[in-house]
């Protein structure tokens, strides 16, 4: 197993598409959105997106497929300007902490959890249009080792609480990182500079304000890039 790491960002080559699936069955596994068959050029593509976007990203051992670690909304926007079919997978069972959020952001210790919702193992497939079809990856195969997947540590969700005069003093880039994947979502240019996403247009008052606060974040930090 190869992992390739860029700003953060893991491009993981060499896990077959039997470990993914059955990784995704389990509770607390990420979500995993599979874009079918790529070319050399569209591969580039989705990884420089990846990089841009801070989205981890599979490289399925023996296809031309990849798989996009949760941000399904982002990899199904992929797959359609990309013309792919896709099929998302994930084990939808979602709980929070029996204990206080504030506490738990705090200190990550709780002792015990509050199933909030259960739908179970969740199978969607798309076409090339974002369509939904019937799924085209058989999911139910015999169980397989799933070490080298599980090693890589991904979560399904995170706990993060602004709590005043805590950890007040770390920049952060979250959110702009955040508003990046939501212009590009929205059909956002990607400012070479900033080396982030920004509003399509700049003329409409919510594109103008939309604009204004990426720059004003950027100044906040004092990040020049991302």
């Amino acid at each position: 197993m190869l992992i390739l790491c860029n700003k953060g960002v893991y491009i993981i080559v060499d896990i077959s598409l039997e470990e993914l699936i059955c990784y995704s069955k389990k509770e607390h596994s990420p979500s995993f959105t599979i874009i079918d068959e790529l070319t050399e050029d569209e591969l580039e593509y989705v990884k420089t997106v990846a990089n841009r976007l801070r989205l981890n990203l599979l490289e399925i051992k023996d296809t031309k497929m990849v798989a996009i670690v949760n941000h399904k909304k982002i990899a199904l926007k992929l797959a359609k300007v990309l013309k792919k079919r896709c099929q998302y997978l994930f084990y939808e069972l979602l709980k929070r902490p029996s204990t206080n959020l504030v506490i738990y952001a705090l200190t990550e210790y709780t002792n015990g959890w509050i199933t909030i919702r259960d739908n179970g193992y969740v199978v969607e497939s798309y076409n090339a249009d974002g369509e939904k079809i019937d799924k085209w990856i058989d999911t139910n195969i015999n169980d397989v080792n799933t070490t080298n997947i599980s090693k890589l540590n991904f979560n399904n969700y995170n706990i993060s609480l602004q709590i005043k005069g805590v950890g007040s003093s770390n920049k952060s880039n979250e959110t702009i990182i955040e508003l990046s994947r939501y212009h590009f979502l929205n059909d956002g240019i990607f400012n070479q500079e900033r080396q982030c996403y920004y509003p399509e247009e700049k003329e409409s008052s919510k594109g103008i304000a939309d604009y204004n606060r990426l720059e004003k974040l950027f100044k906040k930090w004092g990040f020049k890039t991302l």
